[in-house]
């Protein structure tokens, strides 16, 4: 436990006037020390404080934030050479603008040394010089132009090793440090880890940003807890690697408390596929069982047209297939695919079947390309060169949804007009993705066969082409395709059957299977959906079955909202065949999964199901609402805002939405629990969305809506859709407005806290002054800041984190990138109570209701003894908001789990007004109220469960 305590008590006279002497060079110097024991030095301390001395009063460590000029820190260092601190254990420095090295050489007695420069000014050419040393524990060279480690053998006692964005090629030396616990280094040149055999003892490994392709001789290791190796070279994951105890991650992840991890994001892994290690190490090791026989390759690929309608993806196909030319081609509605088989470029004698999609370039239909678009694919953007076309919407839209795969922009028409009017180096530059420009002719064939030609030679070095499977899960593959020359789709148990006949029989591995098969395009597979027994085996049947329900004449004029009945009577009527019979519900809910509508609850038991489908909703209303007071918080997107987002939004917040409040464009929320109403709308030639939140508790109710937000931007690579999110600052006097990018505020108030800034900051463009903290204050409360801001100090020295690689340049995107590490931070922090709120709120505004609705029921108006039950029933409700109140605070599964019986009382409530047996189920029944909005309550409440472990309410109840 340190203690804060005045100079004059607690120094020797001798300290007293070491301290007076750094303090007259550094006149921002806390010359007031803290006691701590020398066994607690870590870097938090270090960062926090300043000075700290011992129980004797003796000085045992220094820190020097980067506050002074090159002239202070000359005389600081020629003082360090003169000065005696005999006790001295830790000495450290934040971006000094010399190496201090050498003025240290006398401090032999030190433990940690840290040395952190954000400039790379800082050259130390190896560390020979540190040799006298010996006694070196923890040794930070973070971010200086540090060129070898040759010198640290001599440094045995090493435990912990930071050497993050450095020069460093090589790590041989690290073979002599027997005691080391962590290694740091990040954003090096090393690509060999073999020198790592030695040091089995490691506990963490941070290798991000690295040319490293395997990391096999981590094989011998037993006491690793984490290796971070984001964005490196590896191709292969051995399943030797899986006895490390490690739990492989491949995205983004929430990582619970004492997991054993290792990141493999943005590696180029084509063994065993992504797909497979994405869904954790027992898939990933099932994978590997089903290997142990015989096996083969896969040799299938996807090459994916998008574009606008007519531009002339359809003729490209048939040109590449058949050498053909249709001048009367239809228009492609939804999806078309085309087999097309090729010879490998790097083998003539192997063939590759290429699977092309035709995604057609209605406005209507781009939201369910999302369905579609997959990563590992070759794309073809195809432009019409007589029109000025945007190209930088279709390389946005393909690269939200995939970082690597390459790109082929193809300039069609050429024969009727020469000059494409493309910046293609431009577009190089600021898409490195793209790999090629072709000016082509499908009417003409000009330029057809180099097109042709890098077409193939880029379908050959996919990687999922070379995937390799176990035999009978080709015979299975081979089956499917037979079966889809019939049909459409089959029923998930015919899947099953095929699995059966080719001694697939272990239900974890046809579900691998059937993963797979989706993920390449072969089956179109949607998880949470197996009880309608649809397994798609032609995804034209899915698009065109939605395309149809979307331009129907019924729809349009009902704004959106359609019965299970009228969709089956559009497709009944649209499609002779009867291809649709009995399937519109499946249709439906593969819309509701992807948040392309919504099912509205039914007023009564006995109504039609009925869903409703924001794109199809009035453009506005006869009067959009306003709400003028509140805190307003804005989402930009630089990059590409995806046309389905708002779409997306007011599917996840319908249960919020004030009824006959919704447009296209917008929707007002109200909360009941936090006695808030919010204003979410949607600018598309701005690109931004724009939240205000009004009354009551504002902040807890704009938390809530943006984990929403969060939810729906994970499915999109942010650094691509240029995320940025603004708080905007007001001028009263002038009424005009400044936006103010939330991650600078961020970082600024962490300067704040640190005393490096002041709170008090000037906006130039409406020349006023603001306080930042007051700002942050209206958005979140203090307190989930500095817990942040706490946890952050956990970590990083002077904001420079010593285990992964930092963003610290001050570009506007890298602002937008940390605001999204940010918010997804304090998102995860506080996912477990945003996600409690929100289920406390939908059920008491339930509650609210159904009292409400029953009263005015005209059944319980003739009715005296129904009436009786009502004292009766709202004690029921009044039983259950008490422990609504008492769960609605947790912020954690050990808190959950202390409160169980809160859990139960509520879910108990839930089963029992569904069947009928306390008072407000008696009631629903005879009256009729409240069954479907109930039923997505507990529809949320389930999710909870989940989460926390606990009982769910069962399905049959839901509807489901």
């Amino acid at each position: 436990m340190t203690e804060q305590i005045k100079l004059q008590t607690l120094l020797n006279e001798n300290s007293i006037n070491q301290i007076k002497l750094i303090n007259k060079i550094f006149p921002r110097f806390d010359i007031n020390p803290i006691v701590l024991d020398p066994q607690e030095l870590n870097v938090e301390n270090l960062d926090d404080y300043q000075c700290i001395v011992d129980s004797k009063n003796n000085i045992i460590a220094l820190s020097f934030l980067p506050e002074a000029t090159e002239s202070q820190y000359k005389e600081l260092f020629d003082l360090l050479t003169t000065i005696e601190l005999p006790y001295l254990r830790s000495i450290a420095f934040f971006s000094p603008p010399l190496n201090p090295i050498e003025s240290i050489s006398n401090f032999s007695t030190l433990t940690h040394l840290t040395i952190v420069d954000q400039n790379f000014d800082i050259v130390i050419k190896n560390l020979n010089t540190l040799s006298t040393f010996r006694d070196l524990e923890h040794l930070n060279l973070t971010r200086t132009s540090l060129l070898s480690i040759k010198g640290i053998e001599h440094l045995t006692k090493l435990q912990y090793l930071y050497l993050g964005g450095t020069q460093i090629v090589n790590i041989d030396e690290v073979k002599y440090l027997s005691r080391l616990k962590s290694f740091a280094f990040w954003e090096t040149k090393v690509s060999n880890i073999s020198a790592l055999t030695s040091n089995i003892g490691l506990e963490e490994i941070y290798l991000q940003e690295t040319c490293v392709k395997t990391l096999e001789p981590l094989l011998a290791f037993k006491r690793l807890k984490t290796v971070s190796a984001i964005n490196c070279k590896i191709e292969n994951i051995s399943e030797r690697l899986l006895n490390l105890g490690l739990s492989i991650k491949t995205n983004h992840f929430e990582r619970s408390q004492n997991e054993r991890v290792l990141e493999l994001n943005n590696n180029p892994i084509t063994f065993p596929p992504k797909e497979i290690l994405t869904r954790g190490n027992e898939i990933t090791q099932a994978y590997f069982d089903s290997l142990h026989g015989e096996k083969g390759k896969l040799n299938e690929a996807k090459l994916i047209l998008v574009g606008e309608g007519a531009a002339g993806k359809t003729s490209l196909i048939r040109r590449f297939i058949d050498n053909d030319f249709n001048p009367c081609e239809d228009k492609t509605d939804g999806i078309s695919i085309k087999p097309w088989t090729i010879n490998a470029d790097d083998d003539e004698n192997e063939k590759i079947k290429i699977h092309c999609w035709d995604f057609g370039g209605q406005e209507i239909m781009r939201a369910t390309h999302q369905l579609f678009l997959s990563e590992r694919s070759v794309y073809l953007i195809v432009l019409d060169i007589r029109k000025d076309e945007n190209s930088e919407h279709w390389l946005k839209q393909v690269m939200a949804v995939s970082n690597s795969s390459p790109i082929i922009v193809v300039l069609n028409k050429c024969d009727e007009q020469f000059d494409d009017n493309i910046a293609k180096q431009m577009l190089k530059e600021k898409y490195p993705n793209i790999y090629a420009f072709h000016k082509v002719s499908c009417q003409t064939k000009e330029g057809i066969e180099e097109l042709k030609l890098d077409v193939i030679k880029q379908i050959s070095t996919l990687g999922m082409r070379q995937f390799i499977i176990a035999q009978n899960w080709l015979k299975v593959k081979k089956e499917l395709e037979r079966l889809k020359v019939a049909r459409d789709y089959i029923s998930y148990q015919i899947f099953i059957d095929l699995c059966s006949k080719y001694a697939i029989n272990d239900s974890m591995v046809q579900d691998i299977l059937l993963t797979l098969l989706h993920d390449l395009g072969l089956v179109i597979h949607f998880k949470g959906l197996e009880e309608l027994q649809t397994q798609v085996l032609n995804p034209k049947w899915i698009t065109e079955g939605i395309y149809t329900l979307l331009n129907s004449d019924k729809l349009s004029k009902q704004h959106g909202i359609i019965s299970k009945k009228e969709s089956e009577a559009i497709l009944e009527k649209s499609f002779t065949c009867k291809k649709y019979r009995g399937k519109s519900s499946y249709l439906m809910q593969v819309m509701e999964q992807f948040e392309l509508c919504y099912q509205v609850p039914p007023a009564n038991p006995k109504a039609e199901v009925r869903y409703l489908i924001p794109d199809l909703l009035p453009i506005e209303l006869n009067r959009n609402p306003k709400l003028n007071d509140g805190i307003e918080f804005i989402y930009k997107y630089k990059g590409y805002m995806p046309p389905e987002l708002m779409a997306r939004f007011i599917v996840k917040s319908h249960t919020l939405q004030k009824p006959n409040h919704c447009w296209r464009y917008g929707a007002l929320l109200k909360c009941t629990s936090f006695n808030s109403q919010a204003l979410v709308t949607v600018d598309k030639e701005e690109r931004e969305i724009k939240i205000v939140v009004s009354d009551g508790e504002k902040r807890s109710f704009l938390a809530v809506i943006r984990s929403m937000f969060t939810e729906i931007h994970k499915s999109y690579l942010a650094e691509n859709i240029g995320l940025e999110v603004f708080l905007p600052l007001k001028c009263q006097r002038t009424g005009r407005t400044s936006l103010l990018p939330y991650a600078t505020l961020i970082k600024k108030e962490k300067r704040i806290w640190q005393g490096i800034e002041a709170d008090n900051q000037f906006d130039y463009k409406l020349d006023i002054n603001y306080s930042v903290s007051r700002l942050l204050d209206g958005i979140e409360s203090k307190k989930v800041r500095q817990r942040e801001f706490e946890k952050d100090q956990g970590t990083t020295v002077n904001n420079i984190n010593v285990n992964a690689s930092p963003v610290i340049s001050q570009t506007v995107n890298q602002d937008s990138h940390q605001a999204n590490q940010q918010q997804s931070s304090q998102d995860i922090d506080v996912a477990i109570s945003i996600q409690l709120q929100s289920f406390t709120s939908l059920l008491r505004d339930w509650n609210e209701e159904i009292i409400e609705d029953i009263s005015d029921s005209l059944h319980l108006e003739d009715d005296s003894d129904l009436m009786k039950l009502l004292p009766r029933a709202q004690k029921d409700i009044d039983r259950v908001d008490a422990a609504l109140a008492d769960i609605q605070s947790i912020e954690d599964v050990q808190e959950a789990n202390k409160k169980l019986s809160k859990f139960v009382k509520v879910q108990s409530f839930i089963e029992n007004c569904m069947e009928g047996t306390n008072k407000i189920g008696e009631l629903m029944k005879k009256t009729g109220e409240g069954l479907g909005k109930l039923q997505t309550v507990g529809k949320e409440y389930n999710k909870i469960a989940t989460k926390f472990g606990f009982q769910a309410i069962p399905t049959i109840l839901l509807g489901e």
